[in-house]
């Protein structure tokens, strides 16, 4: 069970970081806006805080003490 664990998380990261691999297509684009900051700026900001979030229940639910 616990190796069904350690995959599950390992493909939760594997899918969050090629995510943020997609937008380097966009670096050097200006349009669509919103809010006046480019799409990919937002993307970035979107990826990093899901990130953040996965790392945060990582650690909840896969480091507890024994």
């Amino acid at each position: 069970m616990k190796k069904l664990k350690e995959i599950h998380w390992f493909l939760l990261f594997l899918v969050i970081f090629l995510l943020a691999y997609i937008p380097g297509f966009g670096w050097r684009t200006y349009e669509p806006l919103l809010i006046g900051v480019p799409f990919w700026v937002w993307y970035t900001i979107v990826i990093t805080v899901i990130l953040s979030i996965t790392g945060r229940l990582f650690v909840h639910f896969f480091w507890k003490d024994s």
